[in-house]
């Protein structure tokens, strides 16, 4: 069995978004997104294609939320039979990745063990992971009372630093708060409503600016692309579609 090979390219190369969005189906390795209600933001990991194995392809790193994106390149893949992605992807983690996710997109051609394990190593690289951990399981599977307790928190933030009492002191997730938030973030239903709470924001966040951005509709047929290789509710999964035609 041939291994999947990752390279990570000393400095990410700027490119357009069209170098990932050609006719073939982007081979996602991880997503994630922030759902923030001023700027919601989706982050992934993908090659422009899914390749055979022992094919060839550069990996991009894109960003998009309503009023920027960006696409970067960021590496290279060989395509193998089998990988590690809890280890070959970690190089790749790290702060251009912003504040620690809620909304969870696994790959769609790994096991759940395979998924949790991903999930399991990523939660624990962000620095202020604790926080958002405990604003999930305060309202597990409910986005939309998170978000509204989210922003109270920020304004009593706001409102101590005018004060100078100080902000809130953050950290990473241990290794079982990172397990517990992968299984409770990855659970279909809770996914499918993090999805809903992300797309909801994406539009309100420019109706609260009066910017205007990259229409959600537009944002969603990009999610679709990415998504097809991805387990998304609601989003049909190639690699599903292939075992289907093989049984």
């Amino acid at each position: 069995m041939t291994q999947f090979r990752f390279s990570k390219l000393h400095a990410p190369v700027e490119c357009d978004l069209s170098e990932v969005l050609g006719e073939a189906i982007p081979l996602t390795f991880i997503g994630c997104g922030i759902v923030n209600p001023m700027g919601p933001t989706l982050n992934l990991l993908a090659a422009d294609r899914a390749g055979q194995s022992g094919e060839h392809s550069d990996l991009y790193r894109l960003m998009l939320n309503p009023f920027t994106q960006t696409c970067e390149r960021v590496g290279t893949v060989d395509f193998g039979d089998e990988w590690s992605p809890a280890n070959d992807l970690a190089p790749f983690f790290g702060p251009d990745w912003g504040a620690c996710p809620t909304l969870l997109l696994p790959p769609g051609f790994c096991s759940n063990d395979t998924i949790y394990s991903l999930f399991h190593t990523f939660l624990q690289t962000f620095s202020d992971g604790d926080q958002t951990w405990r604003h999930v399981k305060a309202h597990p599977g409910d986005p939309w009372s998170r978000v509204k307790e989210e922003m109270n928190d920020a304004t009593s933030m706001l409102q101590r630093l005018r004060k100078n009492l100080g902000g809130t002191h953050t950290r990473p997730l241990t290794p079982e708060e990172a397990a517990d938030m992968a299984r409770l973030q990855l659970n279909p239903a809770n996914l499918s409503e993090e999805l809903k709470a992300f797309l909801f924001a994406w539009d309100g966040s420019q109706q609260f600016t009066g910017i205007k951005g990259m229409p959600q509709k537009e944002f969603i047929q990009i999610l679709i692309k990415f998504g097809m290789t991805c387990r998304i509710p609601g989003i049909p999964n190639i690699f599903d579609q292939d075992e289907e035609s093989q049984g």
